[in-house]
């Protein structure tokens, strides 16, 4: 029997998406951990920092543990569906795309945590009991990537949830990005130009019932993410 560590990136990705014969299968999967894991892990911790996890009260090798977990149970779910729609021949492209997986998945787990800690607000979709400075300053500490990826998901998910319904969706939408991620209050809103005039006049009210409903559709999203 050959040695795994001689394997190819073919020979191995073969062996572990064939569940027979069982020792061969077994000794894929290690070999997989041989010679991925500290790039998963790497990936991970990275992740852990561009979202400031320490601002989360969450332990980095914390995060790293559960996400590597959601990461092997990724590749293996559906008949391993995901590596055998690897597309690739090398071992570099295979090494970028587990970075992304890896990436994605720790994107995934620490942007609900932010929703749930900064944006999300309590269980009834109020504001949260934060103090503003600790919201402006876990912002300020993301780096430029991590931000707009937060404004880019806020943006998708209210749009797909608000479809449909009645009412100024991208209002709303504008309404509850100044006042989270801008630092507008809600004087600084009402007196927008865009929010005022003719017809237009929107109150402190509007601003707070607008941004309690974002806050619950945000929630439920990122419930149903971590189910």
């Amino acid at each position: 029997m050959s040695d795994p560590k001689q394997w190819s990136l073919t020979e191995l990705l073969r062996h572990m998406v064939q569940r027979t014969p069982l020792q061969l299968h077994q000794q894929a999967w290690g070999e997989f951990l041989d010679r991925y894991r500290a790039l998963i892990e790497t990936a991970i911790s990275r992740r852990c920092h561009a979202w400031n996890s320490r601002a989360l009260n969450l332990q980095r090798r914390d995060v790293v543990d559960d996400v590597f977990s959601s990461v092997m149970a990724g590749l293996v779910d559906g008949d391993f569906s995901a590596l055998k729609s690897f597309r690739g021949s090398s071992e570099g492209e295979f090494r970028s795309w587990l970075n992304v997986v890896a990436k994605r998945a720790a994107g995934r787990f620490l942007r609900g945590r932010s929703f749930e800690r900064y944006i999300g607000g309590d269980d009834e979709g109020g504001q949260s009991d934060l103090p503003d400075y600790l919201l402006k300053d876990y912002l300020s500490d993301l780096d430029e990537h991590t931000q707009t990826e937060l404004y880019e998901h806020i943006v998708e998910v209210v749009r797909r949830e608000k479809s449909g319904r009645r009412g100024n969706a991208e209002r709303d939408l504008h309404i509850f990005l100044l006042y989270t991620l801008a630092d507008f209050d809600q004087e600084m809103i009402t007196a927008l130009p865009v929010f005022c005039g003719e017809g237009r006049e929107i109150g402190h009210r509007v601003v707070d019932n607008v941004v309690n409903r974002i806050r619950v559709i945000l929630r439920e999203k990122w419930e149903s993410d971590d189910e």
